[in-house]
């Protein structure tokens, strides 16, 4: 099932003025309000999200401080719909399947920030195996 909205409802915050959209202090911004929205997204969302999404641009020295992971995947949830989230997925999926794929490596460094920033961890499905290996996650050292 792709990225989906939570069934929760949407929060609305105070109204402030002078605030960014993503709360920081801006003076001269106009008035807004927080808007809380709970999205479910799986593994590969997030990699997709966090390796494809050209806001994120994530250096390898990035992907180890999990405040950047975190505040890239702010960043590129704010500027992305949800078929945009699953075609990012798709390609997350495509370059993890396997180490000679297109970006594989990288992609890979992203899964592991993944898992230990938000503990998602990579399906192991039929399709993620080679040769009796799960491909992914478990070939981050190859």
């Amino acid at each position: 099932m792709p990225a989906a909205i939570a069934p929760q409802p949407v929060t609305i915050g105070a109204i402030q003025d002078n605030i960014s959209i993503f709360g920081e202090k801006d003076p001269g911004e106009p008035q807004r309000a927080a808007v809380q929205l709970s999205l479910c997204l799986r593994f590969h969302d997030l990699v997709g999200l966090l390796a494809f999404h050209p806001v994120a641009g994530l250096t390898g020295e990035m992907l180890a401080d999990d405040h950047e992971v975190s505040d890239a995947l702010r960043f590129t949830l704010a500027d992305s719909n949800l078929a945009q989230i699953e075609d990012y997925a798709g390609l997350a999926v495509t370059a993890l399947s396997g180490p000679g794929r297109p970006f594989h490596r990288y992609t890979a460094m992203v899964g592991e920030a993944v898992t230990r920033v938000f503990g998602l961890t990579a399906p192991i499905t039929e399709a993620t195996h080679t040769e009796g290996i799960p491909v992914g996650l478990a070939t981050l050292t190859s």
